[in-house]
């Protein structure tokens, strides 16, 4: 509830400063700058240094354009990098991998939704991995004479 709140209130502070602007200066001036950064905002989203950037020139406002901007220069950008890298792996859990076995009713494991066999794979027969065959050559052992014969 609190994020809700505080994007209703950053999206009307940048509502406010923009009607700000147009009244201190033209509506061509607003709707100039708005698409001015957009343009700069999707160049920069192809610059791998500068995505966040681009990201935030795009969105229509004055303090998400300030960011923006502010975060073209290096040192700026890297402490943002550490801010946000710490908030967002706050919430990710430590461990490890774990394995999860998906299982059907009887308690059989299952492959998971969306998996497919290989192409050319088969499952395994029901003849216990037994394999009836004959007998075509016979090669000579190491020491130049054959196994011998039962």
């Amino acid at each position: 509830m609190r994020l809700r709140s505080l994007i209703t209130v950053f999206g009307l502070l940048e509502l406010a400063l923009l009607i700000g602007l147009g009244v201190l200066t033209e509506a061509y001036v607003v709707i100039g700058v708005i698409l001015g950064t957009m343009i700069v905002g999707s160049y920069l989203l192809r610059r791998p240094g500068a995505r966040i950037s681009g990201v935030l020139l795009l969105i229509p406002g004055l303090v998400t354009d300030a960011a923006g901007l502010v975060l073209l220069l290096p040192a700026p950008r890297r402490w943002a990098g550490r801010l946000f890298g710490a908030w967002f792996l706050r919430g990710v859990p430590t461990g490890g991998f774990q394995r999860v076995v998906f299982t059907n009713m009887q308690g059989g494991p299952v492959p998971p939704p969306g998996w497919a066999p290989p192409p050319g794979w088969a499952p395994p027969s029901a003849g216990g991995g037994v394999v009836e065959a004959e007998v075509i050559d016979v090669q000579p052992s190491r020491a130049g004479e054959l196994p011998p014969t039962s």
